[in-house]
């Protein structure tokens, strides 16, 4: 009788033991991924599907991972990502090479053991306002094309770019989007009344399309590389 009851005690036990061990896989495949997504990189995230162990060990290391090192807590990384949006802008102006290179070991030394989730926001951040400056300056080249077509020059923000501008709100750059608007709008009007519509204008409007296509393809190349060695990734 006694040795019927341990072995039924000893099948609920590896019953149970089995039942908790199930649960632990489904919960640490799931949330293990979910956690790789959110707060690591895509390689990460690739090797917590196709390898589940790694994708239990993250979801046991998300419990700490924000408080990891000092750059994991809870900060505001306004002053980074704006300290980064000037470093960018630097790089663009052979003027301020010295300087720039001076600002540049400041910034990724201070940077550079950010954990990913982190790392990840300051680039995200500067893709956006890059972007969107990108999109700006696209609106400010259709106004001048059509300006050459027709005589009427407007610079007209389009869809596309007002998209982009509130997407600025979410990395605490929407002051920034608002500045560079209002500049493009103050070189938009200084334009319209100075500019007199004849061949020679659009001789030189046009010539200056085109140099400025070759000078900001390799703004674009510059950005690129800046932002592997900063990132670690593509711009």
């Amino acid at each position: 009788m006694m040795g019927k009851f341990k072995d039924t005690i000893l099948n609920l036990s590896f019953g149970f033991g089995s039942l908790a061990f199930a649960l632990f896989m489904i919960y640490g495949t799931v949330f293990g991924i979910l956690h790789s997504a959110r707060h690591h990189t895509t390689k990460d995230t690739i090797v917590s599907i196709f390898m589940p162990p790694w994708a239990w060990w993250r979801s046991i290391e998300m419990y700490w991972h924000e408080d990891s090192d000092n750059s994991n807590e809870v900060l505001d990384l306004s002053n980074d990502l704006n300290d980064c949006l000037v470093l960018i802008e630097m790089s663009l102006n052979d003027s301020e090479l010295e300087e720039f290179k001076k600002e540049y070991e400041i910034i990724h030394k201070r940077i550079r053991n950010y954990p990913d989730d982190k790392l990840g926001y300051l680039a995200k951040g500067c893709r956006a306002y890059y972007t969107y400056a990108n999109s700006l300056h696209s609106d400010g080249v259709l106004a001048l094309k059509n300006y050459i077509a027709t005589g009427e020059y407007k610079l007209i923000m389009s869809d596309e770019t007002l998209t982009l501008k509130n997407e600025l709100e979410y990395y605490k750059l929407s002051r920034d989007g608002d500045i560079l608007w209002k500049m493009a709008q103050k070189m938009s009007d200084s334009f319209k009344e100075k500019a007199v519509i004849n061949d020679e204008t659009i001789e030189k409007l046009e010539q200056f399309l085109a140099n400025k296509k070759e000078l900001d393809d390799q703004k674009n190349v510059n950005i690129d590389h800046l932002f592997i060695a900063l990132f670690n990734e593509e711009f």
